[in-house]
């Protein structure tokens, strides 16, 4: 029986035009962009903002831009889930980092958060392949208890990044124990050489990503950061194993020029290659148990 596969797309992050001609940046690129994938079958649209834009840094200036994009994909696609980023002004203050959602939520834009249950160093090599320069990115545990009770509270569903094995076992930590906010979305990342976080995406890291997570229930899905999910063969592994997948040029690093709605296309082909079908919006709010 034919299983359906929610597929995220992540269309910007730190991508500049200079890397990728067709990443979306302004708002309109941005609702375009989202528009087109939304229709052709990504079920979660995730994106970050050009801080460069914003009046000042708070998280309502955060919220409001958000807002543009956000009016927009939910007029024509009301049952997508879509949610924004951390606010990188405030990095070191979980609480700033989260707060827009908050303000998200008042406008009844989002049923989806980010909650990042750790931290790491996000850092860029040299090319001598020495380590480059970098952040620490993420968050406290007091930080991770604090969002996922808000997240309880205003009944929105965690998009969870794991960036490194310790993270899966929080999270998984508070799944056994019933304290985790409804709605949970599991996401491995998978660093590369071009971003050398964490474990690099191979069946043996990917084996114990989903040992630690045994028992819980959660649905999940990976991505590789700094590569190619679909092109590299893994997003087959993944599949194969019943998991999900995200894709979008906030990830991708190749030289070839792509567009988020070509690598979502290639996921697309995969996903029924496999035997399986695109989850719609409706099946992954089902899937993810989100009303």
């Amino acid at each position: 029986m034919s299983r359906p596969v929610i597929i995220e797309v992540a269309v910007n992050g730190p991508t500049r035009k200079d890397q990728q001609g067709q990443v979306p940046i302004s708002v309109d690129e941005l609702i375009s962009d989202g528009l087109d994938c939304l229709a052709a079958g990504a079920s979660i649209f995730h994106h970050h903002d050009d801080f460069r834009t914003f009046a000042d840094k708070e998280p309502m200036s955060m919220a409001r831009r958000s807002a543009e994009v956000f009016t927009e994909l939910q007029r024509q696609f009301p049952r997508a889930l879509m949610y924004p980023t951390a606010n990188a002004y405030h990095l070191g203050d979980g609480t700033k980092m989260w707060q827009h959602h908050e303000h998200l939520n008042e406008m009844g834009l989002i049923d989806m958060a980010l909650l990042d249950p750790g931290a790491t160093l996000l850092w860029r090599p040299t090319e001598s392949g020495a380590p480059g320069s970098g952040i620490l990115y993420g968050y406290t545990p007091r930080d991770i208890a604090n969002i996922n009770e808000r997240c309880r509270a205003l009944r929105l569903a965690p998009s969870i990044a794991c960036f490194e094995p310790g993270y899966i076992r929080l999270i998984a930590s508070y799944a056994r124990a019933g304290a985790l906010a409804a709605g949970a979305f599991v996401k491995f990342y998978f660093g590369t050489d071009r971003q050398p976080f964490g474990l690099p995406p191979s069946t043996a890291a990917l084996d114990l990503y989903l040992d630690v997570l045994t028992g819980t229930g959660l649905p999940w899905a990976c991505a590789t950061l700094g590569g190619d999910l679909v092109q590299s063969g893994f997003a087959e592994e993944v599949l194969a194993r019943g998991g999900h997948l995200r894709i979008g040029l906030e990830d991708f690093e190749s030289n070839r020029q792509v567009s988020n709605l070509e690598l979502l296309t290639e996921a697309i082909d995969l996903v029924k290659k496999c035997g399986n079908h695109v989850a719609n919006h409706d099946e992954t709010r089902q899937i993810l148990g989100i009303r």
